[in-house]
């Protein structure tokens, strides 16, 4: 796992944000309840939604991006997910080259849960989300996801990105 601290500019940063908040009333959005298998739902009560990144914020993520981002990755498929109360993952693994997460939220307090957590062959790590902060799972290790807190004052926010 690689964990790169302000990997997008604030800028960036910024559009992003804007561009989550004016997606949040439309209705583009997909429910993890829907469409994510049973196994990485277990022990999970919440729901994640999640929708595409508009093309213009793709290109622009892509740019900045691109020098961290592990070669050769073909396609990058860039996502908002909303994680709202309750929501996470269980412990899988990607289906694809890497799969990296982008977070969003301009603070996360340590006790709202989304805990980011992977095992490698050192052991079990975590992570808290954290402004511009990049993980990227290029070693298809397993991870999850802890639930987000029904007591945190705001919704997690990430990008999740997929190099095929």
């Amino acid at each position: 796992m690689k964990v790169i601290k302000n990997s997008i500019t604030d800028d960036l940063h910024q559009k992003c944000v804007i561009d989550i908040e004016d997606k949040k009333p439309k209705s583009c959005w997909t429910s993890s309840s829907l469409v994510w298998p049973p196994e990485i739902r277990q022990g999970i009560d919440g729901s994640c939604i999640f929708t595409p990144v508009s093309d213009n914020i793709c290109k622009l993520l892509e740019q900045e991006l691109d020098p961290l981002l592990p070669k050769p990755y073909g396609e990058l498929i860039f996502q908002y997910y909303i994680w709202q109360w309750n929501s996470g993952i269980s412990w899988h693994q990607d289906k694809f080259r890497f799969g990296a997460t982008l977070y969003l939220n301009d603070f996360w307090n340590a006790n709202g849960g989304g805990w980011f957590m992977w095992e490698d062959t050192d052991g079990y790590h975590s992570l808290l989300p954290e402004k511009n902060l990049l993980s990227i799972n290029d070693n298809n290790e397993y991870h999850c996801v802890t639930p987000v807190s029904p007591n945190a004052p705001m919704f997690r926010y990430t990008i999740q990105i997929w190099g095929k």
